[in-house]
């Protein structure tokens, strides 16, 4: 199964990114709540790149 990269955007405090497969990727984009490295955030936007980097940025609960 592919991986994609998955970036974290906390707002104020940086980006942690991570590895992610297809399917977790795909319960992250219907989430009101996203965790990567430790670190979770509430979702305020979604971004998906032609590279296929996929990107959350919110506040971090």
């Amino acid at each position: 199964m592919r991986n994609f990269k998955v970036e974290l955007i906390v707002i104020g405090e940086g980006t942690f990114d991570e590895m992610i497969d297809f399917e977790t990727v795909q319960l992250m984009m219907q989430s009101e709540y996203v965790t990567i490295a430790g670190n979770t955030i509430r979702v305020n936007y979604k971004e998906v790149t032609s590279d296929g980097i996929v990107r959350f940025k919110g506040e971090r609960i």
